[in-house]
């Protein structure tokens, strides 16, 4: 008798088990679905090229072929005008931090300049994706170490076992 009772509850406890997994599946693709269903549709081709006509298509949603053969031309236009404007901010914002750096290559000291000098070839390359800024904590902009925010108490960290390098947090940076 006590082992018809032992296998019962095996049973009961095996149902109960196989039951939350389904439960807990199923709130999962529930989840997911309802999420993904308040994410943005992709914008165009993966490398950004006609994302903003592609977009603004989806918003217009032109009532047919006509509508779109009329509604494309002025939005690809504007697209190639959005675009010149953009390289030549970028072309600008490379002249500018250009000459932020040759000003300020007499204030600062060797490392200084070479970690600005750095900073600002690193930002030739494109641009993180929309929403993201630079990767990891400490990364640029972040004010992690290195990163243009006060150094720790006693300066900052030297070779394992040696002094502190730097000034110490009471002397005034230059």
């Amino acid at each position: 008798m006590t082992a018809d009772l032992a296998k019962r509850a095996a049973r009961k406890s095996l149902i109960m088990l196989v039951a939350m997994m389904l439960i807990g599946v199923s709130l999962g693709v529930a989840g997911t679905l309802l999420w993904n269903r308040h994410a943005r549709p992709p914008r165009g081709a993966p490398d950004g090229r006609n994302g903003f006509v592609a977009h603004l298509e989806s918003v217009i949603a032109p009532h047919d072929s006509v509508q779109r053969a009329l509604v494309r031309p002025i939005l690809e236009a504007t697209d190639l005008r959005n675009r010149n404007t953009v390289e030549l901010s970028r072309q600008q914002m490379h002249a500018n931090l250009d000459s932020m750096v040759q000003t300020l290559a007499p204030v600062l000291d060797a490392e200084q300049l070479a970690r600005t000098q750095d900073l600002v070839q690193g930002l030739d390359g494109p641009p993180p994706p929309a929403g993201r800024g630079p990767s990891g904590p400490g990364g640029p902009g972040r004010g992690g170490a290195g990163r243009g925010g006060p150094p720790p108490p006693g300066g900052m960290p030297g070779p394992p076992g040696g002094p502190p390098q730097g000034p110490p947090p009471s002397a005034p940076a230059r």
